[in-house]
């Protein structure tokens, strides 16, 4: 964990936490493998996608769906996009007890203009 992200993963997870990185791999190994870390009580994903392969693309994108079906906040990022302007950043199910580690990610990236896009009640 980087260290200005710490204190925030520390508070957040107070008993500590499991990182599980995966390389790009086939759909069909990625399946299982993320439906039982959900099952084990997974709290949140970060995808980053650098290599550029489809079979990174569309592990991605499966790992995001079952999160958003599954209400786990998911950060999904290229890491091509952040070499220069115009960074983007998603976050799925931003769950206000966890948008601190985003927060702390922000400032250590050194990013000065965020857009935060979000849907009310009333559509508003």
């Amino acid at each position: 964990v980087p260290i200005e992200l710490a204190p925030t993963v520390k508070r957040i997870w107070p008993n500590g936490f499991q990182w599980l990185v995966y390389k790009t791999r086939p759909v069909y190994r990625v399946s299982p493998e993320f439906c039982d870390v959900i099952a084990q009580g997974a709290v949140a994903s970060i995808l980053p996608i650098s290599e550029g392969s489809s079979f990174a693309y569309a592990a991605a994108a499966f790992v995001e769906s079952v999160a958003k079906s599954a209400s786990i906040p998911s950060v999904r990022f290229d890491e091509r996009s952040l070499a220069g302007p115009g960074h983007a950043v998603s976050l799925v199910v931003p769950f206000a007890e966890r948008c601190d580690a985003v927060v702390a990610f922000i400032r250590r990236e050194g990013w000065e203009d965020v857009v935060l896009l979000y849907n009310t009640e009333d559509g508003k």
